[in-house]
């Protein structure tokens, strides 16, 4: 066993691990920097807390969810790299990233609209790794979310969802009912969780990114501002902090409803949503930004060289009985390189139909957005696609002016 404090640089786990300092006490375990003498590089350790090393239940649990939290690998998620025991203490051996956590970062205040939106993107992007792998992490908050020294996001602590059903205690060891701001309020009522309840977490840390506090401690605030007696709703974002962008207000406001139906019922919508408000230069390190469609333009008098890796472009079809046109549109059509008897479904609609589809969706998402925001809990979660449409390869563009032109 490990004594508390200790640091000591003649402890090794598995005999290669050697213990150089204690990084923080964790939900269910306590953290160690290490260095891994076989390798020589920096490490992790997560090693059973002493008080719960005598619960069999919770040690093999705990052996459990590491082995199923080795088998993400996600960019997104902290990397495991072993597991074993060390004088009868279970320990997980993960990568060290050394960049703290984000409780740190908030420690320090408020953070801009659009470092939030790539922090909730890059979590939701984790989250939806391990949701469609069958695993719930449970206990989403900020000290769970680490950057390495490179600003790169990572989840950690995936071990909380089942131990924390037989040990409450797990996810608040010090006992002062922190972890409770950050879990679903479905799960107070003995539900069980799903991947909603942690997009509910989720949406709590972005409250509190926005706003330096929770939506339970804002609540408080503004009942103890209007002198308010009984329960008060939770102020919208964009309530306390006007700046915040109104797709992001939304967005916090649909994973915190109460109703686990009427929040964003998968990780990927929202992180869809949170995709689009993140700018391209903060480093993100779950997607690449997505590649431009190619936007068809009109063809104009090009001068080209033939070489064998271009391809020709095919030759208009024309119409059996298309009147020659007159000779003033003929120069035109020409100068603009078609055939004057092209169709227009066949030139001008394989990039007019998806863009009058993309603006029909886009005018329906708009319509579905309500008008009022009345309070979190009682307003409507944005739009929430279950796939993404595919996009439509487009094989030829070719411009069309009709007789007699223009």
């Amino acid at each position: 066993m490990i004594p508390p404090g200790s640091g000591s640089s003649e402890v090794k786990l598995g005999g290669r691990y050697r213990l150089t300092s204690r990084i923080a006490r964790g939900t269910l375990a306590d953290f160690w920097r290490c260095e891994d003498e076989v390798l020589g590089r920096p490490v992790a350790a997560k090693i059973l807390r002493p008080d719960l090393v005598s619960d069999p239940t919770i040690r093999r649990l705990f052996r459990r969810e590491a082995v199923a939290a080795a088998r993400l690998s996600h960019s997104n998620i902290v990397s495991v790299f072993d597991t074993g025991e060390h004088e009868g203490a279970p320990f997980i051996v993960m990568e060290y990233l050394g960049g703290g956590s984000l409780r740190e970062r908030l420690e320090k205040g408020p953070l801009a609209p659009e470092v939030v939106a790539q922090i909730g993107a890059d979590i939701c992007a984790a989250l939806g790794h391990a949701h469609r792998a069958g695993i719930l992490h449970g206990d989403i908050r900020p000290e769970n979310i680490l950057f390495s020294e490179g600003g790169h996001l990572k989840v950690s602590d995936f071990a909380i969802a089942k131990a924390a059903k037989v040990n409450p205690r797990l996810t608040d060891p010090e006992g002062n009912q922190n972890a409770s701001l950050y879990a679903a309020p479905e799960l107070g009522q003995g539900a069980q969780p799903d991947p909603r309840s942690d997009l509910y977490s989720v949406g709590v840390i972005l409250y509190e990114c926005l706003i330096g506090m929770t939506p339970v401690a804002a609540a408080r605030k503004a009942a103890a501002t209007a002198g308010a007696t009984g329960g008060i709703r939770i102020p919208a974002p964009r309530d306390l902090r006007p700046e915040t962008p109104e797709e992001l207000d939304l967005a916090v406001i649909g994973a915190l409803q109460r109703d686990p139906a009427a929040r964003f019922q998968n990780a990927r919508s929202l992180e869809r949503v949170l995709r689009r408000l993140a700018p391209a230069t903060l480093p993100s390190a779950g997607r690449q930004a997505p590649r431009a469609r190619p936007v068809p333009q009109a063809a104009g008098p090009v001068k080209t060289q033939a070489s064998p890796a271009a391809r020709p472009e095919p030759a208009p079809v024309p119409r059996a009985a298309a009147p020659p046109p007159a000779p003033a549109a003929g120069r035109r059509a020409a100068a603009r390189g078609r055939a004057p008897g092209d169709s227009f479904l066949r030139t001008e609609g394989r990039w007019m139909l998806p863009t009058i589809l993309v603006i029909a969706a886009a005018a329906a998402l708009v319509l579905t957005i309500p008008s009022v925001r009345t309070g979190i809990g009682n307003v409507v979660a944005p739009l929430q696609p279950e796939s993404e449409a595919e996009p439509i390869a487009i094989s030829r563009a070719q411009a069309y002016d009709p007789p007699p032109g223009d």
